[in-house]
């Protein structure tokens, strides 16, 4: 029976394991973490490993010792008194010993040089063993009786009777509570702030003190919480924490497979792989098993094997962190290179639903806007799209890149990304050189740019006298916001794959719009689609006298996650792609009937349009990818959605907003209507993405020649491999 129970165990372990896929951490953390602390793992394991085997060998030396030299005495006293003992001879080795530890107490051997330290007993580290059981079935309690009567006495006395003090609770509850701080706090929280600096709304120096209090807060409270229970009690949140602890530290370290960057995708079965995930699932249910019958079995030696579990496993995740932790910090004069308190200057929602009664151009760009999204959206509910009179809708067209950052910011600026410089700092290079939206404002408009930080601009300065909504705010770091979103990230990380649906989060958890400002400041533009709506329905459009104004509005849009209904209202249980696309669209109806209203529509320009397709950034590029597009142009009105396979590109965009502000586009290319269906044009496409270990990260260059439908239209040119250092920070 137990070679059955041994070869179960060893199998579901093996198989657990070994069919589990390598791992990587949400928002960028290096893989150089990992490896520390596997190494540090390993180096810290063999440490003790050797002690182990040292203490041991002690042990039987000073065994062998005392055995010795009690035969000596016994010997000796015989030879003494004359007397001759006939079972001498008989006695077992058993036996001899237990009557040399009864002839000499520790404190002799001691004194006599027999033994070099005290001889550990078992009830000095008794962390799990339940008060003796008296003659009637109650336990003893040495910390003093409770007396409720009858079935609650019996019951009270089951579960919290202890003969145990509370400094033998002690050591194990504080080193649970230690690895607990670590894990959902200190390492955990401080290796996400390190590796994502830049796209963040505060800097290391900033945050570590708040970190650091939190998790000196967590480990006390953990430590008093598990000391003070008693009993069995005691023994279940023990076993609870400590099989947590250890699921959760292997999850966030080593079985995050196929789940990628933080990017808001709903993290379902289907996404993240049904096996996947109920392999993930059995691997935590056998290690809560395994914990909870060490933990409650009485027998000596499974007591003795989870004293030392308890006492070694989570002493070696927290040095493992510990090693770690300090291996990628970096100096500590660069703790503040971020830092975002004080005067900032960021782009506001002022103006935000005021036009021009004469000339408009608007630009809507809803984030992850998928083509074939759209014929799901019209195909359910034809009707919303009427309202699309004078558009035409552009089904070949594609981006340059495959997320929002750059995407975005080339589109501004024309500028190739470089992925050997920190985001910020190419963001801040690329503006220098020059944006459309100077070149629309030369024409006379009034530029209004709503979009947030960091993806598409990393500072107000960028678009100072440009746009017209960049304001200043007085920013301070919200220690305790900080703090809780730092903690909820880490719940996401280290929850089970069959739970990672339920800690979604969205990309701006931690952005800029998070930080705390001084009352009465402007407010930096939220992009929050119910919000956007339920502003435009309440307040309206409104036009303003001898303007022209350009509106650049950028949405969550389709993008995860999904919470938003078909009728742009806030879903708490979530949605799908289909309700929020039908939703933008909704919000977009209204805007332009509204301008309708005004009579403003027929002379403005109208671009909808998405900044790239759904995502594909943790694998090669598998498939064509193409954006949704339509286009109004000014004095279009009155004609039904007219359709283009023209071969176009989110390149054009400036060209095309430029032109229709009465400009000349040739710097920023081509506008859409001047490309024709049976035009041969190449168009680039620059996928980045890093393979399911993390390690690796490549940029792949393909052209694009016909319609970009048909992926065999895509010819992959040229793949570098980059270094992960700057990748997204």
């Amino acid at each position: 029976m137990k070679k059955r129970a041994f070869l179960f165990s060893y199998w579901v372990v093996a198989f657990s394991l070994f069919c589990t896929g390598s791992a990587y951490a949400y928002i960028d953390p290096a893989t150089t973490t990992y490896i520390i602390q596997i190494a540090a793992a390993i180096v810290i394991t063999l440490g003790v490993s050797l002690s182990i085997f040292l203490y041991k060998f002690q042990m039987i030396l000073t065994s062998i010792k005392v055995n010795l030299h009690a035969l000596q005495r016994r010997f000796r006293k015989k030879q003494e008194s004359g007397e001759t003992n006939a079972d001498s001879s008989s006695l077992s080795a058993s036996e001899e010993t237990e009557a040399a530890l009864t002839l000499m107490s520790e404190e002799e051997a001691l004194a006599a040089g027999v033994i070099n330290c005290p001889i550990p007993a078992v009830e000095n580290y008794a962390a799990m063993a339940l008060a003796p059981e008296t003659a009637d079935g109650a336990s003893d309690d040495s910390e003093g009786e409770l007396e409720p009567s009858g079935f609650l006495k019996r019951a009270f006395q089951w579960l919290f009777a202890d003969s145990r003090t509370f400094k033998q609770r002690l050591p194990i509850s504080a080193l649970i509570a230690g690895g607990l701080a670590m894990t959902y706090g200190v390492f955990g929280m401080l290796d996400s702030v390190i590796q994502n600096e830049t796209q963040i709304a505060f800097s290391l120096g900033e945050a570590v003190g708040p970190v650091l209090l939190f998790g000196l807060a967590s480990f006390v409270f953990f430590t008093l919480f598990l000391s003070l229970l008693r009993g069995r009690t005691h023994n279940f949140f023990v076993c609870l924490l400590l099989s947590g602890l250890i699921c959760s530290y292997l999850q966030s370290t080593f079985f995050n497979s196929s789940v990628g960057q933080l990017i808001g995708t709903p993290l379902t079965w289907e996404v993240l792989g049904v096996a996947r995930v109920v392999q993930n699932l059995i691997l935590w249910v056998f290690i809560f098993a395994v914990v909870y019958i060490l933990g409650f079995v009485r027998k000596p030696k499974v007591e003795r094997l989870f004293k030392q579990v308890a006492l070694y496993v989570p002493a070696l995740i927290i040095a493992v962190q510990l090693i770690a932790l300090f291996s990628i910090l970096p100096p500590t004069s660069s703790w503040n290179d971020h830092k975002r308190s004080g005067t900032q200057l960021s782009l506001t929602a002022k103006n935000i639903y005021q036009l021009s009664p004469d000339e408009n151009v608007v630009v809507f760009i809803l984030d992850t806007l998928v083509d074939f999204w759209i014929d799901d959206a019209i195909a359910t509910d034809p009707e919303q799209f009427a309202g699309l009179d004078g558009f035409t809708r552009y089904t070949n067209h594609t981006s340059v890149y495959n997320s929002t950052f750059p995407s975005m910011v080339h589109a501004f600026t024309k500028v190739e990304y470089d992925p050997h410089m920190p985001s910020d700092k190419w963001t801040d290079g690329a503006f220098a050189q020059g944006t459309y939206f100077k070149d629309i404002q030369n024409e006379g408009f009034n530029v209004g740019v709503y979009m947030i930080k960091p993806y598409t601009y990393s500072d107000g300065k960028q678009l100072e006298g440009v746009a017209e909504n960049v304001e200043a705010a007085e920013y301070s770091p919200d220690s305790i916001r900080i703090v809780f979103r730092l903690l909820k990230l880490n719940f996401l990380k280290a929850s089970p794959l069959a739970l990672k649906s339920t800690f979604s989060l969205p990309p701006s958890l931690l952005s800029y719009v998070n930080a705390k400002m001084e009352e009465g400041d402007p407010q930096p533009y939220e992009e929050d689609d119910p919000k956007f709506y339920n502003g435009l329905v309440s307040e309206g459009l409104h036009v303003k006298e001898g303007t022209k104004s350009f509106r650049h509005y950028h949405l969550n849009g389709p993008h995860g996650p999904w919470y938003m209904s078909s009728k742009a209202e806030y879903v708490e249980a979530g949605t799908d792609y289909l309700q929020q696309t039908l939703g933008c669209f909704y919000i977009i109806d209204e805007y332009i009937q509204q301008m309708k209203d005004l009579g403003i529509y027929e002379n403005s320009t109208i671009i909808i349009t998405g900044d790239h397709a759904d995502h594909c950034m943790d694998r090669p590029l598998d498939g064509s990818r193409t954006v949704g597009l339509l286009v109004k142009p000014a004095g279009s009105f009155g004609t039904p959605l007219q359709y283009s396979n023209a071969p176009v590109s989110l390149d054009q965009l400036g060209a095309t907003c430029v032109q229709s502000a009465g400009a000349n586009p040739s710097k920023w290319g081509i506008p859409y209507a001047e490309v024709s269906e049976d035009d041969s044009r190449e168009r680039e496409f620059i996928h980045r993405y890093r393979t399911a270990s993390g390690r690796e990260h490549y940029i792949d260059y393909y052209t694009i020649i016909g319609d970009a439908k048909n992926f065999d239209n895509w010819k992959l040119e040229d793949s570098i491999s980059t270094e992960s250092k700057y990748w997204w920070g």
